[in-house]
């Protein structure tokens, strides 16, 4: 018994039928889908695709990332100003406002702190005004280096919440950060 020509069964040619799709797809889109089935790593105009580079060539497009990030901090870092909210500079009203202030009332020149505190038994209970009138002493004139005058809910009105529970008071210094 032969077995006969590979390519024909039972005296038939055998079609591959995928090679035979493939071929009539390649022929409907013409360039564009390879016959072989396999993806292309060129496209109709010749070139690579970026994808296709950048997985050949993923070692060095790490590294460019990374050199690219290095030198974009360094240049922010040499370009870039540090914050500053120092407003003593040029020829504003504010300024002149400013100057006039420390040279009038050198005490109230500097910055100031607020000391903001809470209680729900309300903050005119005798407990809590003593408590917080003896912390207004131990931070007041001459307890802590530069501090010029506090301001207390106590004395006077207007730094007491409308229902008595908060309240604060302002410690002013004479100098400013700035």
């Amino acid at each position: 018994m032969s077995l006969g020509h590979p390519s024909r069964h039972n005296g038939r040619p055998r079609l591959k039928r995928k090679t035979a799709r493939l071929e009539k797809t390649a022929l409907e889109l013409g360039p564009y889908l390879p016959i072989d089935g396999r993806k292309r790593t060129r496209r109709p105009d010749g070139s690579r695709s970026t994808l296709t580079l950048c997985y050949r060539h993923r070692r060095k497009v790490v590294l460019l990332w990374i050199v690219g990030f290095v030198l974009l901090n360094g240049f922010g870092s040499t370009i870039g100003s540090a914050y500053s909210d120092n407003f003593s500079g040029g020829h504003s009203d504010s300024i002149a406002a400013f100057d006039l202030l420390k040279a009038r009332f050198p005490s109230r020149a500097g910055d100031t702190a607020d000391i903001v505190f809470t209680s729900p038994a309300g903050v005119t209970n005798p407990q809590v005004q003593n408590t917080m009138e003896g912390l207004f002493a131990a931070v007041g004139p001459g307890k802590i280096a530069h501090v010029v005058a506090i301001d207390s809910p106590y004395q006077g009105g207007g730094r007491i919440s409308a229902n008595g529970k908060i309240a604060y008071a302002t410690v002013t210094f004479d100098k400013t950060v700035g």
